[in-house]
């Protein structure tokens, strides 16, 4: 039996939902806005809380706009677009600053957010699952909390050529019978389309196959670089795991190099298929300008870089010190870090592979400044503990998950004390946010 019941939304949760409450229990409601009254019909119970739906909207909020995205409510992709875009921002900014508060205990208020000129078709790289259904092959994106693809025909967030690129190879596999794979019985071939773009416009395509079909995949890559002039790369990626890993091991490049060159504030970088790059270009130029800004390195400081990833912000940070160092856990990621600071003759900067945790106590050097951008979990324990006994004045940590940041930095204010910080909106009509914070040595 359905249950609704009619409420007025109070407050938006971290994710962008609407707050509603019955009988003093709070209710998570897509697609409402604070203000907003209407008719909710319950979908989901728990003892605490619970989630609805918005049967019927009475009146809207001056804040509300009419979503660009025709999937919105459908796919998981993209979850602000009914919000005006600066009300999106404030809204970011007083997230971060309740998280800060509430997780971190933390008596510090950010008061800049970075917002986005651009904030549609903003993505340089896209994961687009592939399935076999009813006969047919579709692709799209998943709806929320679960494995369901909803078809894609458009995307506010990536740009339109990746759209373009998506359909037209699951056209091409219809066409030809070649079937995408089926996570239930485990056969089939084509997984996910992997696409990368750089700012020259040049895309890089990667066929995620459960089955190497040589004939088909070579079909599939001969169409794509006939159909499309900016596709400049084309790789085989192999994933026979039974599990929600996207990327394989083993690779194959089919079609140009392995990798796109990218320009990031004057420096060259090359992007691999598998390398860590920030999903918004322009938005990421903002990110490290203002984060070194943060950071006022001078020429006799040594900088480290936790989580280096390619060399990004090691190599940016080389330019004002005496010297740089990166360490990140993924091997390919050093090779190419390597190999970025030779295209850009970059001489004052050493790449060390390993876990962070282990491998800043080798590190012989006097640091001065360091720069921590670690994956969402944050930082391990005992990476926290030996920063403290290094005595490292200046310390700038990036994030892209702020729970996991204001846990960290908690832990971090017994030895330093928070200075400055600021967020960028790299991910504009998603609920997500990138936050710096710089701590000074007490």
């Amino acid at each position: 039996m359905k249950n609704f019941f009619n409420a007025q939304c109070m407050d938006l949760s971290h994710e962008g939902l609407g707050v509603v409450r019955k009988d003093e229990k709070p209710y998570f409601v897509f697609d409402l806005l604070p203000g907003e009254k209407g008719k909710i019909e319950v979908i989901k119970e728990n003892k605490n809380y619970g989630y609805g739906k918005v049967v019927q909207r009475n009146n809207s909020s001056q804040y509300r706009i009419n979503p660009l995205c025709i999937s919105f409510g459908k796919c998981g992709g993209c979850d602000l677009c009914h919000m005006d875009y600066d009300y999106e921002a404030d809204f970011k900014l007083k997230m971060v600053n309740e998280t800060y508060k509430r997780i971190g205990h933390l008596d510090y208020t950010f008061k800049k957010i970075i917002k986005a000129d651009n904030t549609s078709h903003y993505r340089n790289k896209v994961q687009i699952p592939f399935a076999f259904k009813n006969g047919k092959n579709i692709c799209g994106f998943y709806k929320k909390q679960s494995h369901e693809i909803i078809e894609i025909r458009s995307c506010l967030l990536q740009t339109e050529i990746t759209t373009d690129i998506a359909i037209f190879v699951k056209n091409i596999m219809n066409e030809y019978k070649i079937n995408a794979y089926d996570e239930c019985n485990h056969k089939g071939m084509l997984r996910h389309l992997l696409i990368r773009k750089n700012t020259f416009n040049d895309y890089m395509v990667v066929l995620i196959v459960n089955e190497y079909k040589k004939e088909d995949v070579l079909l599939l890559a001969s169409k794509i670089k006939d159909k499309f002039p900016q596709v400049k790369s084309i790789i085989l990626n192999i994933n026979t795991e039974k599990n929600n890993i996207i990327l394989g091991d083993e690779y194959e490049v089919i079609y140009g190099n392995d990798y796109l060159l990218e320009d990031i504030l004057g420096l060259k970088f090359k992007m691999s298929h598998k390398a860590f790059f920030q999903i918004n270009h322009d938005q990421t130029e903002k990110l490290y300008a203002n984060a070194l800004t943060l950071a006022n390195i001078n020429k006799n400081d040594t900088v480290l870089d936790l989580y280096c990833g390619v060399g990004t912000i090691t190599l940016l940070a080389s330019q004002k010190a005496k010297k740089a160092i990166g360490i990140e856990i993924v091997k390919e990621a050093i090779i190419d870090a390597k190999e970025n600071a030779k295209i850009n003759n970059i001489e004052n900067v050493e790449f060390i592979v390993g876990k962070a945790e282990e491998k800043v106590n080798q590190i012989k050097d006097e640091i001065d400044v360091l720069i921590v951008d670690p994956p969402r979990k944050g930082l391990d324990k005992d990476l926290i503990e030996t920063i403290k006994k290094f005595n490292i004045n200046k310390m700038i940590y990036v994030s892209c998950d702020v729970a996991t940041m204001a846990r960290d930095v908690s832990l971090l204010t017994s030895d330093y004390k928070i200075t400055d910080g600021f967020c960028v909106d790299l991910f504009p009509r998603t609920s997500n946010v990138e936050t710096v914070i710089c701590l000074e040595k007490k």
